[in-house]
């Protein structure tokens, strides 16, 4: 393979198959998955599946480097189907409700298959004891925790949780404690404005300056809250057994996080265009 791949090389490559077909340079995928452990530093990875796609090349990754534990799914069903194909240690991205109904999730729990669910309200966690209930299972929790900040005129990240202060977060952790068939897992904090804006666009002076100044005030936002959140749940008495955070777009900045123990990346492994400037 050349040192930069060409056209003309993949055309070469895909010369006599029927078209349209899926095609991965799997040398430029582990080079990519290697690149990801080292700027990982010491933290362990975990591949959200929602841009990955392909159970293969999952296990490729899982493969490649010791920090690569476990995968974040897009959805519960998703949880069991990639349990189902002998993954294990899965975190649902986002809370679920109706879709707990005939998900198979009570069967992989009895297995004893891990798969973690997300909660950001209480009547999320009383849905999940009502199923733990329903099929005799102890439901493992996580607090997705908003990450987002509020600048004066300015909302800077996604809408994600109502999970915002220390006090949020352990009034959260108490009703998990309070309820007989789920248990309090751990916490994610995705800082979707950091990880996934790009700062660094050619011929954009102005508008980088003014992004990365607003990613310089919320980073430090993002550390604190994240710090305090994990501290106030720990002095409350309930153990952590993980504190997931960051994207492709932050694994540097994540990294330097004490309190964090593992990073979610996604994207990073096909380098889209999207990370070109950052």
């Amino acid at each position: 393979m050349p040192q930069t791949p060409t056209y003309s090389y993949y055309r070469q490559a895909l010369a006599g198959h029927v078209m349209p077909c899926a095609f991965v340079d799997l040398e430029l995928f582990d080079r990519n998955a290697r690149d990801i452990a080292a700027r990982a530093g010491a933290k362990r990875v975990r591949i959200a599946s929602k841009s990955i796609r392909c159970v293969h090349l999952i296990e490729r990754i899982l493969a490649n480097n010791e920090k690569y534990r476990g995968v974040m799914a897009y959805s519960v069903r998703e949880a069991v189907f990639l349990s189902h194909q002998g993954l294990d240690d899965i975190l649902v991205a986002y809370p679920a409700y109706h879709e707990l109904d005939d998900s198979g999730l009570a069967e992989e729990l009895r297995r004893g298959k891990r798969i973690v669910v997300m909660a950001d309200c209480a009547d999320h966690v009383h849905q999940y004891d009502r199923y733990g209930k329903e099929y005799n299972v102890v439901v493992p929790v996580c607090i997705d925790l908003d990450m987002s900040s509020r600048f004066p005129g300015l909302y800077f990240g996604v809408l994600r949780s109502p999970i915002v202060t220390p006090e949020q977060a352990v009034n959260l952790a108490r009703v998990l404690r309070g309820n007989k068939h789920v248990r309090f897992a751990g916490i994610v904090g995705y800082e979707a404005q950091i990880a996934g804006v790009p700062d660094n666009l050619p011929g954009k002076v102005a508008w980088n300056w003014f992004v990365r100044s607003l990613k310089a005030r919320s980073l430090r936002e993002v550390r604190e809250r994240r710090a305090r959140v994990v501290e106030a749940i720990r002095a409350d008495g309930h153990e952590i057994e993980f504190v997931n955070g960051g994207g492709t777009g932050s694994v540097e900045t994540t990294e330097e996080e004490n309190c964090v123990t593992e990073i979610a990346v996604g994207s990073g492994f096909f380098c889209p265009t999207l990370f070109d400037h950052y």
